[in-house]
């Protein structure tokens, strides 16, 4: 049986020429420059949007512990336990809607910290499959 004559990989090649190994990292390092840009722009694209999440539920924790203070000293004035089931009844509708609408405006806000976040990489990605490959000597 004949042996297959081996192909020479020119990748290969070039790794032997020591002329060309500073010249083969200029591409490499173009190519990093471009990924920690987006890593960047993903980082502060998510920081913002962390923020937001914890700014609107400083907020929503604020307005919550103001209704429940005022809820106090309306169970305070209370006649009977009749008023006083109106009182707690009301109190529990107002604060499960007001949960519910905080509950769905933070999912908004991850959706939007998710999307936002990863945008520079499916920017990279798709500039990165239209980038023509250079072919080496």
């Amino acid at each position: 049986m004949g042996e297959k004559p081996r192909a020479e990989d020119p990748h290969f090649e070039r790794w032997l020429n020591p002329k060309t190994w500073t010249t083969g990292w200029q591409p490499f390092m173009g190519t990093n420059q471009f990924a920690l840009d987006d890593w960047m722009k993903s980082s502060v694209a998510l920081l913002n949007g962390v923020l937001a999440i914890s700014r609107e539920m400083v907020d929503f924790t604020q307005a919550r512990l103001r209704e429940d203070v005022e809820v106090l000293g309306k169970f305070a004035r209370c006649r009977g336990p009749q008023e006083t089931a109106e009182c707690q009844s009301e109190f529990i509708h107002t604060a499960t809607s007001q949960y519910l609408d905080h509950a769905s405006k933070l999912t908004g806000l991850m959706a939007t910290l998710t999307s936002e976040s990863f945008n520079p990489a499916r920017h990279a990605v798709a500039q990165s499959s239209e980038v023509p490959v250079r072919k080496s000597r």
